[in-house]
């Protein structure tokens, strides 16, 4: 603070800073700015809206597809793979089990696994 009471503002060099410059105004500000802009993506009101209904969480649907979008080893199908492409199956056939295994362990620690009663 200045004797007077009032800030004192330095630049990164320690110069005091004795006085300020007009504040840059945007020549086009606000909403309709934004919409204009952004016309062209199809961009609309309901654009950030969800769709959810206010009705049960399906849970299970929910974790399911989380964990199918996990990463998955790739297959190669040509024809001359046939040894690799057996082993690439039977990987993908323990991830698919290992993500089931993750979807029941995930289920059961949120209380709504099998037996559990929405009520």
């Amino acid at each position: 603070m200045g004797p007077d009471g009032q800030p004192v503002f330095f630049d990164p060099r320690g110069n005091r800073i004795d006085t300020v410059g007009p504040r840059p105004t945007p020549a086009r500000l606000g909403s309709e700015t934004i919409e204009a802009e952004n016309a062209r993506l199809g961009i609309g009101p309901q654009a950030g809206r969800c769709r959810w209904d206010g009705g049960r969480v399906d849970y299970g649907a929910a974790v399911s597809g989380l964990l199918s979008t996990a990463a998955r080893p790739s297959i190669d199908v040509s024809p001359d793979h046939d040894d690799e492409l057996a082993d690439e199956r039977a990987a993908s056939e323990r991830h698919a089990e290992r993500l089931k295994e993750l979807e029941r362990e995930y289920l059961d620690a949120l209380g709504t696994g099998p037996g559990y009663a929405f009520g």
